[in-house]
């Protein structure tokens, strides 16, 4: 599938209206009084609401500081894509008794000639999603909340729980936020670089340069993947062997995989349809069931490469007793 036809299906999902447009009124009285006017503009982002696309959701009729009965999720889009993408999920976990006030997104970019660009992942992206953490903690009464990132935006969570310094501005994010995330869900996530960047330079694609953006070890995806275990109290990996853009392997690494996660690996489903077609595995991810992965692949990133190898070793040995006993029979 070519890039143009990803952000063609993006705008197909973002034409479903299940969720709020912009953040509600509540939560967004809440930005201005609790960080100021200019963080509650960066967060719900209105200017991207004049292209007639859905930038920000997530409030409802909450009254700030109560608690919520789940823990909040916050959702961080694909590239080129809005929070609208997520439509059918934030409907599906409605249907299983989330409400507003517990799911929240928001979109980073920049507008260009009536268009919502994202040139890899700029501090300001990164700070706005680590605000939105903090936001949606206070708004909750949380001590935790869960992400569920896709493609692009696994990196960006990363880094905004991260914290640290930025590689292209001189911006101190702060400590990590490790203690206030329970589950860190990736799906089909950039996390060792894109497989639509392997072959193009950043002349070509600005989203694939080496300081910020989607290409293996550019300095932002080196600065996440030096550190480790960092993610939360439960990182979860789901990838799929049928990846189009983002790829199974790129410079001899898993794409989607970093070290101390758990991996859940399926078969055919492309890039999208594994994150539409696994809304039950990330609700129970979420709510913590135990459940049979239905003869999916389910491993810790550590281990992974560990497993290979004994696989393989194995191999070899079944095929050599084979072939001793074949020779000893002739």
């Amino acid at each position: 599938m070519q890039i143009s036809n990803v952000i063609l299906t993006c705008v197909l999902f973002q034409n479903l209206h299940f969720c709020e447009s912009l953040f509600s009124p509540l939560f967004r009285e809440f930005l201005r009084e609790k960080f100021g006017g200019a963080w509650e503009k960066r967060l719900t982002r209105e200017d991207i609401a004049k292209l007639r696309r859905d930038p920000s959701f997530g409030g409802g009729h909450h009254t700030a500081g109560h608690s919520v009965q789940k823990t909040p999720i916050i959702f961080a889009p694909c590239w080129q894509c809005t929070t609208d993408f997520f439509n059918p999920i934030v409907k599906y976990l409605r249907e299983n008794n989330y409400t507003d006030s517990e799911m929240y997104g928001t979109t980073v970019g920049e507008i260009k000639n009536g268009r919502l660009q994202q040139i890899g992942y700029k501090c300001e992206f990164v700070e706005n999603f680590r605000q939105l953490i903090k936001a949606v903690m206070a708004f909750t009464d949380s001590n935790t909340v869960h992400i569920l990132a896709f493609s692009y935006g696994g990196a960006l969570t990363r880094k905004a729980i991260l914290g640290g310094r930025c590689v292209d501005k001189d911006v101190d994010l702060g400590p990590p936020l490790t203690e206030h995330i329970d589950v860190y869900l990736s799906v089909a996530g950039v996390q060792q670089g894109a497989l639509f960047c392997e072959n193009v330079n950043e002349n070509q694609l600005t989203a694939c340069n080496m300081l910020n953006g989607m290409k293996c070890d550019s300095r932002f995806l080196e600065d996440i993947n030096n550190a480790k275990h960092y993610e939360g109290k439960r990182p979860v990996i789901i990838e799929t062997t049928a990846d189009e853009m983002v790829g199974i392997r790129v410079c001899g690494r898993f794409a989607s995989q970093f070290a101390g996660a758990e991996i859940i690996r399926v078969n055919k489903l492309s890039h999208i349809d594994v994150l539409m077609g696994t809304m039950d595995v990330q609700l129970g991810i979420f709510e913590h069931v135990q459940f049979d992965y239905g003869g999916w692949l389910s491993l810790t990133a550590d281990n992974f490469t560990f497993y290979m190898v004994i696989m393989s070793e194995a191999a070899i040995l079944i095929c050599g007793c084979l072939y001793y006993t074949q020779m000893r029979r002739s």
